[in-house]
C-alpha cells in the first residue's frame, strides 16, 4: 500500500510537470507563429508594392517613349515646314529684288491706264510706278500712328484697287504686298500692346492687313504674298522727316506672272495680336509727347 501510494504520487507529479511544461511551450509557439505570420504578411505587402512600383515605372517609360517619338515627329514636321517657309521667303525676296532693281515685265497698256487713273484720284497718299508695277500707299494716311489698322480712306481705295486687279488680264497676275517702316524704334506702350513689338512686326502686320482687305473683295489668297521689311529697304534718307515719311509705306506690286492655285501663298486670317487690353483707333489718334507719328 505504501509503495503503491508513492507510485501514484510520482505519476501525479510527472503529469503535473508535463502539463506545466506543455502550457509554456504552446504560448511560446503561438508567439513565434504570430511573428512569423506578420513577417510573411509584411513580405507579401512589400512584394505587392514593389510590383506596383515596377508597373508604374514601366507605364511612365512607355509614356515617355511615346512622347519622345511624338516630339521627334513634331520636330521633323516643324523643320520641314521651316524649310518650306524659308524657301518661300527666299523666292519672295528674289522677286522683290528683281522688281526694284530691274523692273518687272511690262504690264498691259489697259491695266497701266487704269492704275494710273486710280493713283491720280488718290494722289495725296498713293503713287504708281508704272515701269515696275508698284503701287505705293503712304502709311501716314493709310494707317493710324503705330497701328496696323486701315483708315476708312485706305479701305475705300483698296476696294477700288481690288476691282481693277480682279478683272481682265490683271485677274491672273501674282500680287506681292510689302510693308516698310522708317528707322525710328517702336517705343509707345499702346503700339506694343497692339502686337507691333518692333518695326518688323509693324511692317508685316500692315502688309497682312492690306492683303486681308484685298481678299475681302475677291482677290484669291493664292495670288498674294505678304512680307514685312521693317526699315531695311528705304526709299529715302531716314535722317530727315521727309525721308522717313517716304519710307513709311506699303507697296502693292503686280507681277505679270500667272498665279498658280496649286502653289498657294498662305494668307493669315488674323494678324498676330499680343495678349492684353486692345487698343482702339481713338487711342491711336491721341498723341503723347513728341511727333504725332511716333511709334
Amino acid at each position: 500500500m505504501s509503495k503503491f501510494t508513492k507510485w501514484l504520487g510520482v505519476a501525479a507529479l510527472g503529469v503535473g510537470m508535463s502539463t506545466v511544461t506543455g502550457c509554456v511551450s504552446q504560448k511560446e509557439f503561438k508567439q513565434v507563429k504570430l511573428e512569423r505570420d506578420e513577417a510573411i504578411q509584411q513580405r507579401d505587402q512589400a512584394q505587392q508594392e514593389s510590383e506596383a512600383a515596377r508597373a508604374e515605372a514601366d507605364s511612365f517609360k512607355n509614356q515617355l517613349g511615346a512622347m519622345t517619338d511624338s516630339q521627334s515627329e513634331e520636330v521633323q514636321n516643324l523643320s520641314t515646314e521651316n524649310e518650306e517657309l524659308q524657301s518661300e521667303l527666299s523666292s519672295i525676296n528674289q522677286k522683290y529684288a528683281e522688281v526694284v532693281a530691274r523692273g518687272g515685265a511690262t504690264l498691259p497698256g489697259s491695266l497701266v491706264s487704269q492704275l494710273s487713273k486710280f493713283a491720280s484720284s488718290n494722289k495725296d497718299f498713293i503713287d504708281f510706278e508704272s515701269t515696275k508695277g508698284i503701287i505705293r500707299f503712304k502709311s501716314d494716311i493709310s494707317f493710324g500712328p503705330g497701328s496696323a489698322d486701315l483708315t476708312p480712306k485706305a479701305k475705300d481705295a483698296l476696294e477700288k484697287l481690288a476691282k481693277i486687279l480682279s478683272t481682265g488680264e490683271a485677274s491672273k497676275y501674282e500680287i506681292m504686298i510689302a510693308g516698310h517702316t522708317d528707322s525710328e524704334k517702336v517705343s509707345k506702350a499702346r503700339t506694343i500692346a497692339a502686337g507691333n513689338k518692333d518695326n518688323w512686326y509693324l511692317s508685316a502686320h500692315r502688309a497682312i492687313t492690306v492683303g486681308e482687305e484685298l481678299h475681302k473683295f475677291n482677290i484669291p489668297s493664292f495670288r498674294m504674298a505678304m512680307v514685312g521689311y521693317a526699315d531695311q529697304k528705304p526709299l529715302a534718307d531716314n535722317a530727315t522727316d521727309k525721308g522717313r515719311a517716304q519710307n513709311r509705306r506699303v507697296e502693292v506690286i503686280i507681277l505679270p506672272t500667272v498665279a498658280k492655285q496649286l502653289l498657294v501663298e498662305k494668307t493669315p486670317t488674323t494678324k498676330p495680336v499680343a495678349k492684353g487690353k486692345s487698343t482702339s483707333k481713338q487711342e491711336f489718334s491721341k498723341t503723347e509727347n513728341g511727333p504725332a507719328l511716333n511709334k
